[in-house]
């Protein structure tokens, strides 16, 4: 097992080497010059050239690479050059995708659990109804009803707006509980109705028969039997899962009016951002590809009978 970690780490570096590779030179392949977008129309051919030696574009392509790469390797993704800040420091707080990732995994699969164990109940029908509803929905529609009723009528939540988590813990949380639910309760539904199947297959197997004909309390055969083989399942799909959100997460910055990671992106192409752009690409591979590692350790975790030569 701790052999088979090892691998997969260093095919994960292997891998976002070539992702940066790629990117930075689709970067430098792009037409347009980031520095006459940043210095404007009325700028001279000597404040263009200012900008080029700044941020080092007058540089060879391997020069700029392999100065790209000794940033990475210390933890530097380089400067914004539209922000004015580091790209690190751009992307960390601008990942409403994230919160949304964490809501969906506790509420989708607590919500699918419970309609499993109270299954043919009207609880059970009221949260494959409620699932039914976030699968059939748009979020960005189901974004524009929130605001409607949670910040207009109940004046509970601001329409839109961002704030930094160093300024205010609270308030960033507050303001990315409308944007986040409305881009999980899409995966949320899916993510329920797929446990609540997967759940009550297993509360009909033998061996849960086995464990209630024991007397075990009913917390143990559902939390240490059932549940268990439930999470196999859960594993596989939890990167797609991710993968949606993340391509999905463009709209609903845009309802919201939240500096995003799509609109952020979005933003960094349209004025030739090179190192912002080429961060986010780093950025969002190796979620994915950490994302499917953790799959995969943890289906030898849950299941024993799994092993990795």
């Amino acid at each position: 097992m701790g052999a088979y970690i090892v691998r997969r780490l260093l095919v994960t570096i292997v891998v976002l080497l070539l992702v940066s590779l790629i990117s930075f030179s689709i970067m430098q392949l792009v037409p347009g010059d980031p520095a006459v977008v940043m210095a404007g129309l009325a700028a001279t051919a000597d404040q263009i050239q200012r900008i080029r030696e700044q941020f080092g574009l007058d540089q060879p392509f391997h020069v700029q690479l392999i100065r790209w790469y000794a940033g990475i390797a210390v933890g530097d993704m380089g400067q914004s050059m539209t922000l004015g800040r580091s790209v690190g420091k751009a992307l960390a707080e601008r990942l409403p995708a994230l919160v949304a990732f964490v809501m969906t995994l506790v509420i989708g699969l607590g919500a699918g659990i419970l309609a499993a164990i109270r299954q043919n109940t009207w609880v059970d029908q009221l949260i494959m109804t409620l699932a039914v509803i976030g699968v059939s929905m748009p979020s960005f529609w189901l974004g524009l009803i929130f605001i409607i009723v949670f910040a207009v009528m109940l004046d509970l939540l601001p329409a839109g707006g961002y704030v930094p988590f160093a300024q205010n813990p609270k308030d960033w949380l507050v303001s990315l509980l409308l944007p986040a639910f409305s881009l999980a309760l899409l995966q949320m539904g899916l993510l329920a109705r797929i446990t609540r199947s997967t759940m009550v297959e297993i509360l009909r197997q033998d061996f849960i028969r086995t464990a209630r004909a024991k007397g075990l309390p009913a917390w143990v055969v559902i939390c240490k039997h059932a549940l268990m083989n439930v999470m196999v399942m859960v594993a596989t799909i939890i990167g797609i899962v991710f993968s949606l959100m993340l391509s999905g997460s463009i709209v609903i910055e845009t309802v919201f009016s939240i500096p995003g990671l799509g609109r952020l992106m979005a933003s960094a192409i349209l004025t030739r951002d090179y190192p912002l752009i080429q961060g986010g690409l780093l950025l969002t591979a190796a979620m994915f590809v950490l994302i499917n590692l953790a799959v995969d350790v943890l289906y030898a975790y849950l299941d024993p009978r799994i092993r990795y030569d």
